[in-house]
């Protein structure tokens, strides 16, 4: 049985890291071994049987509000790569694959000083400004897995050859580990759902997602209530989600308006709300929450002009 190194940089939880843990909860013809910083990531993973390599040195540094930044990244990333080539000295895997963007810049020098194959699995599509970091990715991945046509597109414009890339969409599995009885059901319990139109939103809370204004659409419906399930991942976000709070108090619609913080039963939560919507500022590839939904019978209200999905080469909006 072939054995599979994963690597994932990050130590919170956002779509691409659920889609790899569901991956890798179902599949059963190869041995996977995952290599992730300690934090809420790494106790998501924890609860499965899933192999897990704590990783010491990985990590999103914040060089925002960091003003020694270059010198930690250096520091970190200099010992990462010590890290990952003993790992895979240690485990032997046949296969690396770099679960994102960030990622595949831990994985790539190691993997290809191993002489060990490197997949990498691109979930997002960025700006011009990581064009050389893409090209540099292109000289040591030996295979490209991006999540819809609209990524492969970005990928051939930024000087990828296409034979190198795979379409292969998000998969949502079987979702059979999410019957668990949560806090929030009790929280929203007392609301009489026969006087309100409820309206969800689900995902890790930052300002490319576009909460703000549907919070504000929100505040100028009656009879209309929001239910926020998610919460901050990114500390840069902590000042968005202060904002929109201070915007909430001040036209005093907290009657509208639930936090419902980071949940696990999402087939319970979209049973409680009536449509969801994803109105994200920027193009979204594959939103997984979308296909959640979906799975769900939950009606779906997004932008056909922020997020797209492309089949057979023609763009079509969610509306």
């Amino acid at each position: 049985m072939k054995k599979i190194l994963f690597i994932s940089h990050c130590s919170f939880i956002g779509g691409a890291e659920v889609v790899l843990f569901r991956f890798l909860s179902e599949v059963k013809h190869f041995r996977p071994f995952v290599l992730v910083p300690e934090g809420p990531l790494y106790e998501y993973f924890n609860k499965s049987e899933i192999k897990l390599i704590k990783s010491h040195f990985m990590r999103k540094l914040n060089k925002i509000n960091n003003l020694l930044w270059p010198l930690k990244f250096i520091y970190t990333f200099l010992f990462s790569q010590f890290e990952i080539i003993y790992i895979i000295l240690k485990y032997k895997p046949d296969i690396v694959q770099a679960n994102t963007f960030y990622a595949m810049l831990y994985a790539s020098l190691p993997a290809k000083i191993l002489k060990k194959p490197i997949i990498w699995h691109m979930h997002d599509i960025f700006e011009n400004k990581y064009s050389i970091l893409i090209l540099l990715y292109n000289f040591f991945s030996n295979h490209i897995i991006a999540v819809s046509n609209p990524v492969k597109d970005f990928l051939i414009k930024n000087g990828i050859n296409k034979t190198k890339i795979s379409v292969i969409y998000n998969s949502i599995g079987s979702l059979n580990y999410y019957d668990e009885k949560e806090d929030f059901i009790k929280q929203i319990s007392t609301i009489n759902k026969k006087e309100y139109i409820v309206v969800g939103t689900l995902g890790s809370i930052e300002e490319r997602k576009g909460l703000f204004e549907c919070v504000i659409a929100i505040s100028m419906l009656h009879n209309v209530i929001l239910y926020i399930a998610g919460e901050v991942n990114n500390p840069k976000q902590e000042s968005y989600k202060k904002r929109i709070i201070k915007y909430i108090n001040k036209k005093k619609i907290n009657d509208k308006i639930y936090f419902l913080g980071k949940i696990n039963n999402i087939k319970k939560y979209f049973e409680l709300i009536d449509v969801f919507v994803h109105y994200p500022k920027h193009p979204d590839p594959l939103p997984t929450v979308i296909l959640e939904a979906l799975n769900f019978k939950c009606p779906v209200i997004t932008s056909d002009i922020l997020f797209y999905f492309i089949f057979n080469n023609t763009y079509v909006g969610f509306t």
